[in-house]
This record gives structure tokens, C-alpha cells and sequence, in this order.
């Protein structure tokens, strides 16, 4: 088990993300997923997650990563494959970056019920891996998410 700050990191920008840009496809275990990231403009990247298990669609996830004051926060909103949503109407999972370096960005849960890291890592420019990390006894699996870069999302404004 790894440890992170659960301190939000101060006076980071969008910019230094920017390693996030793109659609990634890949695998955890057996199941297919994709995750594309849209540069930073006006504030904020816009993110979106699929996940397909035995050729049927899992789940999606809508994403934001976007300024807030000093500090950088990820909003989550979870779908079912009918695109019912599992939060409350205004309610979004809610991540704040702790840390950053080269390609590595890990974001802590600011929900204390279900305390947990995120971390992003980019050992190259193909390759990404996205995992959640446990804080105290927070039951998390060993899941890895293993991604491959197969494009450039160009979206700007």
C-alpha cells in the first residue's frame, strides 16, 4: 500500500496535465475500457470513461478537472448503461489533487466515508495506468487499470 499527501496541492495549472489529453483503450483483467481526455480550455478538461464486461456495457463516467481557487479538483458523475445516474442530482464524487510530477497526478477523496487515492501515471506517452489507492481500511481491490494512447483529442476553444 502506497501513502500520498491528503494535503490539496496549491498553484498547479491545467497545463501540467496536459500529459492527460487523449483517448486511451485498454484492459482490466478482461474487460475492455476507454478513457478520453479533452485539453484545458476555459478552466477546465472534460473527461469520459466506458467500461464493457463480456461485450455488455458496465458503466460510464462523465469527468471534469477544472480550477478551483488554488487547488485542482476531478468531479465524477457515475452511469448505469441506461445513463441513470448513482449520485444525487447535485451531488458528484469530488477528488482533489494532492500531488504532481512528471506524468504521475494523484488525487485524494474528499469524502471521508469512503477516504481513497486516485493516481494517474504515464510511463510514456502511449501508456497509461489508473488505480485507486485505500487510506486507513477502505476495502479497495488490486485492479489496475492498463491503458494504450490511440489518439489526440484535439477539442479546444
Amino acid at each position: 500500500m502506497e501513502t500520498f499527501s491528503t494535503r490539496p496541492l496549491e498553484d498547479a495549472h491545467l497545463e501540467d496535465l496536459a500529459w492527460l489529453e487523449g483517448l486511451w483503450v485498454g484492459k482490466i483483467n478482461s474487460d475492455y475500457v476507454e478513457e478520453v481526455w479533452t485539453k484545458a480550455t476555459a478552466g477546465a478538461m472534460m473527461g469520459m470513461f466506458r467500461w464493457v464486461t463480456k461485450g455488455r456495457l458496465r458503466l460510464y463516467e462523465f469527468m471534469t478537472i477544472a480550477q478551483n481557487g488554488k487547488n485542482i479538483e476531478m468531479r465524477i458523475k457515475h452511469f448505469d448503461p441506461d445513463l441513470s445516474g448513482w449520485e444525487e442530482k447535485e451531488e458528484s464524487t469530488v477528488f482533489c489533487l494532492s500531488e504532481l510530477s512528471d506524468r504521475q497526478a494523484v488525487f485524494f477523496q474528499k469524502s471521508e466515508s469512503k477516504p481513497l487515492w486516485l493516481v494517474y501515471k504515464s510511463p510514456s506517452e502511449s501508456t497509461l495506468r489508473l488505480y485507486f489507492e485505500p487510506r486507513g481500511n477502505s476495502p479497495v481491490g488490486d485492479k489496475v487499470f492498463s491503458f494504450q494512447r490511440v489518439g489526440r483529442a484535439n477539442v479546444s476553444g
